[in-house]
């Protein structure tokens, strides 16, 4: 079976759209950006676009890259609009490639002269040590352009606010003592991506070789749905597209997402895994618990957030296709992942604004928040990950490596009324102490004894 290399493209009949030349430089090559962002310039240069992307990673992405031509493929699957999209694309956007081990000097010296005109960055909201390498590698690259007279970038970074993200750059300049005047006349564009992808296991990509008739180790497989917001002019980077949109306010763009995908997600999640479910698909259907999503989106979110009800209401059933998609193994520990992050940004406001208003806690989020508690609780860190068990299976947790720290220090087995309150109480994982929210201890007390109750039945 012959590789996925330029050379075979014209045999296996895949369109050949490579950029001339790089425009932009990426950092880091998570599943995030291999599988919506890049997939999304790709389709933009298939449309008129010219963006190449130089890719600098530490990750062990390049060495395999570079055996393809910079070339990997990616399978879209899945109903969007209500019509079953099945999509074999051949990603090609990269004209450069780095690994900081091993091309340093090379790196250096594109940093002095290429002429581009944007950086990409996209924080891992769950994995540190990548986020401070892409985050370190970035700033290097900035320093050693503004040293050398280089022309300032737009810094473009995806699902971080632009003062968080200048934030970090501006740490990690002030560490090495860096003026960072050049920094400053670079200007950071925030972006929301949104879009589900994952590298396919080692057993799919088998199959899909074969099925393909050509070796590739860097399938990744994604929904159809894939929406970039992007919040600066259309004429400020050198790509746009059918899903890259561009706007001066991606508030509203951000409340949506975290409010009801995120949101939806929380409700149902945590639950789904403790009641067996593997998948999105699987807690879908489920019909109590897809009804108990449904609920809390309606009954407990949506009345506390400004979000138009016809606009929101399209929004929870895009998602809904998205979460119940069949022809994509949407694993619960991989959507959900960050779910604490996500919580503490999207679902706690709402919860507030919900006790404060009604003074008690929201019924079906207050029991989505025992659930995550409960299977959250004595996560053991082993194998150089923070796992879980579940009916004698073994699921690793990515979130906060912090937050599941404290969480390692629990146990499900505590009485429902002291696991409620060391977790309820402890201000690092949720930046307060939620007892404070009315009904809330009572509620997530009640809720953890009916799932610890549920749980003991099944087993």
């Amino acid at each position: 079976m012959k590789q996925l290399k330029r050379a075979i493209m014209a045999d296996y009949e895949i369109p050949e759209n490579t950029p001339s030349r790089a425009v932009g430089v990426q950092f880091g090559a998570n599943e995030t950006l291999l599988g919506v962002a890049d997939r999304l310039i790709d389709d933009a240069n298939r449309t008129g676009s010219d963006a190449g992307l130089a890719l600098v990673d530490a990750g062990g992405a390049i060495q395999k890259l570079r055996e393809q031509d910079h070339l990997y493929t990616l399978f879209a699957r899945g109903d969007l609009n209500d019509r079953e999209v099945r999509v074999e694309q051949v990603i090609q956007p990269f004209t450069n490639l780095f690994d900081p081990e091993k091309d340093d000097a090379a790196l250096l010296a594109f940093a002095r002269t290429a002429d581009v005109s944007f950086i990409l960055i996209a924080p891992d909201p769950v994995n540190p040590a990548a986020r401070t390498i892409d985050f370190s590698l970035a700033a290097r690259f900035l320093f050693e352009r503004g040293q050398n007279g280089g022309a300032p970038v737009r810094i473009l970074t995806v699902n971080q606010s632009a003062g968080d993200c200048r934030a970090e750059l501006n740490a990690i300049f002030d560490s090495w003592g860096a003026d960072t005047k050049y920094l400053s006349k670079c200007p950071v564009i925030p972006s929301l991506l949104e879009g589900m992808a994952y590298l396919s296991a080692p057993d799919e990509a088998v199959r899909l070789c074969e099925k393909m008739n050509y070796r590739d180790s860097m399938i990744h497989i994604a929904e159809p749905f894939a929406r970039w917001t992007i919040q600066c002019a259309p004429d400020a980077l050198p790509f746009s597209g059918e899903n890259i949109a561009f706007t001066d306010d991606l508030a509203p763009a951000i409340q949506k997402k975290q409010a009801l995908f995120d949101g939806g997600l929380f409700a149902f999640a945590a639950l789904g895994a403790l009641h067996g479910n593997r998948t999105l698909a699987d807690c879908m259907r489920d019909k109590p618990l897809r009804d108990l999503a449904g609920r809390a989106i309606y009954d407990e979110i949506l009345p506390f957030v400004s979000i138009p009800r016809d606009e929101a209401a399209e929004y929870v059933i895009q998602s809904c296709e998205r979460w119940e998609n069949p022809l994509i193994e949407n694993r619960i520990f991989d959507a959900a992942a960050g779910m604490l992050s996500r919580f503490r940004e999207g679902v706690l406001p709402i919860m507030k604004a919900y006790c404060n208003e009604k003074f008690e806690a929201p019924e079906r989020l207050s029991l989505a928040l025992a659930a995550t508690i409960l299977l959250y609780a004595g996560a053991r860190w082993e194998n150089g990950a923070y796992r879980t068990e579940i009916g004698g299976e073994t699921f690793i947790l990515r979130d906060d490596p912090e937050a599941l720290l404290s969480f390692s220090r629990l146990s499900p087995d505590m009485p429902a009324e002291s696991l409620a309150y060391a977790c309820l109480a402890d201000r690092t994982l949720w930046g307060m102490d939620l007892r404070e929210l009315d009904g809330l201890e009572m509620a997530v007390c009640r809720n953890l004894e009916m799932v610890i109750s549920e749980r003991r039945e099944e087993k």
